[in-house]
Formats: structure tokens, C-alpha cells, sequence
């Protein structure tokens, strides 16, 4: 009998010292793949890490609500790379559930880049939840939940701040297109003393023909007040704008007031879904 326990006893002192070490390898392994592969594959859109690195059928939902089932349909990068875009990856936390199914959350930050036009892309941000499982020694991922990450309002108000002042830059270059991208499909624009514009569409048509009579010399946003609940944030704050009549009337000075709902959509970019404003001043 006294054998029999020294034997058990012997079993479980190996397996409680071979227990923490696994862990620590296997948590090393993970670090590598998120930090230093997952980037590295991301930022050169190669969708055949994938093939290696995902089970086979591995499925990834984004924050456009779409969802991927198979390893061979996900898209690494859920859509093309912007060029120069960068992707860093900082982890939250590695749970492991069994000796061979983990969790891994982690906050990712995109930087850098820029659009089709050859324009400066602003800073994203979102928080990705894998799965992972290990199979013959390897860890892979078995599922992908990509979110919209907002818990840093000082970081949402740089975000917001950035799009306002691109919005006013297509203005002032007399580009009706590129502001109108800061809108969301089913914006509505309110202006002083007229109809609201409802869509998109009609904020474009307003917006083209604002420009077609006036050169917005200057136009600024000055954020004062901002909220930030999931998906949405609420800003108020003050404008000043130059404009030049193109008939060669005397150019007009204005200040005022905005208010601001915003939504963050699924490609990373926040948009107003409403605007209001209104005038307090005009020289």
C-alpha cells in the first residue's frame, strides 16, 4: 500500500512540475504568433498564413457584422491593405481553458497608410478575442471576433477631432466628395433657417452646390464636450468659417455652435450621423 502512494505521489509532483512549464512555453508561443506573425501576415495581405495557421474550419466575425466559416473564405484583413498601413498588437490577457484551447484578447492598433487618393489615413483602433487550438504540438486559430474598441475617450476625441479637420479640408479644397465620406449613408445635416439635408446623397448635393458659389477660405472645429457610449459619442463644440462669394461679393465671417452625433462604423472610421449647427456671429 505504502508503494502504491509513493508511487501517486510521484505522479503528481511530476505533473504539477510539468504543468507550469508547459503553460509558460506555450504561452511564449502564443505571444510570438499574436505580436510579431499575425502583424507581419496582416500588414503584407497574406492569406496564406492563414492556410498554416487557421483549423480548417475556423470562422472570424468582423465588426461590419460579416461572418467567415472555412479557413480558404476568411480574409486575412477583412479587405484590401492601404498602402504603408501598420498594425501593432498589444495582449490583454491568455486564459487557457484546456492544456490545448486558449483565449487570447487583444487590442490592435492601426497606424499610418494612406487612401487611394494619396490621402493621410487616421488612427483605428478595435479588440480582437481569438481561439486557439493546439493540435500535434501547434497552436492554431478556430475563431476570430473582431470589436469595435472605444474605452479610451481621450483617444475617440483625437479620432473625431482628425476626421473634423479632413472634413474641413475637402471644404476648403473645394472636394464636396472627400467631407462627404465623414458622413454616414443615413446622415442628416441641419442647417440654419432650411430643410434638413437626409442622406448622404442630399448632404453631397447641398455640399457641391455650397461650393459651386463659395471658396471656403476657413473652416475650424473646436471640440468642447464629448460622450462616449459603444458605438456612438455625442459631441458639442464651436466653428469659425471664411467664405468668398465666387461673384466677388464681400467675403463672409462666421461663428457658431455644433452639435455632433457620431458613430463608429466597421471599417474604423468614426462619422456623423447627425449634424446640427447654428450661428452666433457674422461679419
Amino acid at each position: 500500500m505504502k508503494s502504491k502512494l509513493f508511487f501517486f505521489l510521484i505522479l503528481i509532483i511530476y505533473s504539477c512540475s510539468q504543468s507550469p512549464s508547459s503553460t509558460v512555453d506555450d504561452e511564449a508561443l502564443i505571444r510570438k504568433m499574436m505580436s510579431e506573425e499575425v502583424t507581419a501576415s496582416w500588414e503584407k495581405n497574406d492569406n496564406n498564413w492563414i492556410l498554416a495557421n487557421y483549423t480548417d474550419d475556423a470562422d472570424a466575425a468582423f465588426i461590419t457584422g460579416n461572418v467567415f466559416s472555412g479557413k480558404k473564405n476568411l480574409p486575412l484583413s477583412n479587405g484590401s491593405i492601404p498602402q504603408g498601413r501598420k498594425f501593432i498588437v498589444t495582449l490583454e490577457s491568455i486564459r487557457f481553458i484546456s492544456p490545448d484551447v486558449a483565449i487570447v484578447n487583444n487590442n490592435a492598433h492601426f497606424t499610418g497608410g494612406v487612401n487611394d487618393k494619396g490621402e493621410k489615413l487616421p488612427d483605428s483602433r478595435d479588440a480582437g478575442t481569438f481561439i486557439l487550438k493546439k493540435s500535434e504540438g501547434k497552436w492554431k486559430v478556430a475563431a476570430l471576433r473582431v470589436l469595435p474598441m472605444r474605452n479610451d475617450p481621450e483617444q475617440v476625441k483625437k479620432d473625431i477631432s482628425q476626421a473634423l479637420a479632413a472634413f474641413a479640408t475637402g471644404w476648403k479644397n473645394n472636394d464636396a466628395k472627400a467631407s462627404i465620406q465623414y458622413f454616414t449613408e443615413d446622415a442628416i445635416n441641419y442647417r440654419p433657417n432650411a430643410e434638413p439635408d437626409n442622406g448622404k446623397a442630399a448632404i453631397l448635393t447641398m455640399s457641391e452646390g455650397f461650393l459651386k458659389s463659395f471658396a471656403v477660405k476657413e473652416l475650424e472645429f473646436k471640440n468642447l464636450e464629448l460622450d462616449v457610449y459603444g458605438d456612438h459619442a455625442y459631441e458639442m463644440g464651436t466653428f469659425n468659417q471664411n467664405f468668398v462669394p465666387k461673384d466677388g461679393s464681400k467675403a463672409l465671417v462666421q461663428i457658431g455652435r455644433y452639435h455632433a452625433t457620431w458613430r463608429y462604423d466597421g471599417d474604423g472610421q468614426w462619422r456623423m450621423k447627425k449634424f446640427l449647427f447654428n450661428t452666433m456671429d457674422t461679419k
